[in-house]
């Protein structure tokens, strides 16, 4: 009886363990920065960089972001012609798609 008891403590801590991963393996990632170029379905944003940041960088290519080691994402969002280059904003981005595909697929974009 008494390894009967300590079977179920095992998987029962193996189930909530299980459980936790595959929430949190499963959880989107949200991506927060400004609008460096908008096309027709397709979003340019630098991520962690201060409003202050964008106006000195504003005016540059993408070469010079790249060197000044600008995080850069490229976003897949149907809806992308609504916004403007300056835009600050905040994306949900699907973890699996996160990192499988360049650009990512929003399923949500907001204006900050």
């Amino acid at each position: 009886m008494k390894y009967f008891t300590v079977t179920n403590k095992f998987f029962t801590v193996a189930a909530i363990m299980a459980l936790a991963l595959l929430v949190t393996g499963c959880m989107d990632k949200r991506v927060e920065g400004y609008v460096m170029k908008a096309g027709e379905e397709r979003l340019l944003l630098a991520e962690e960089i201060t409003e202050e940041t964008y106006e000195k960088i504003k005016d540059q290519t993408i070469s010079e972001w790249k060197e000044e080691q600008i995080p850069l994402t490229y976003i897949r969002y149907d809806r992308a012609n609504e916004l403007e280059v300056g835009d600050k904003v905040e994306a949900w981005i699907d973890d699996i798609d996160f990192n499988e595909t360049v650009p990512v697929k929003a399923y949500e974009v907001i204006l900050k």
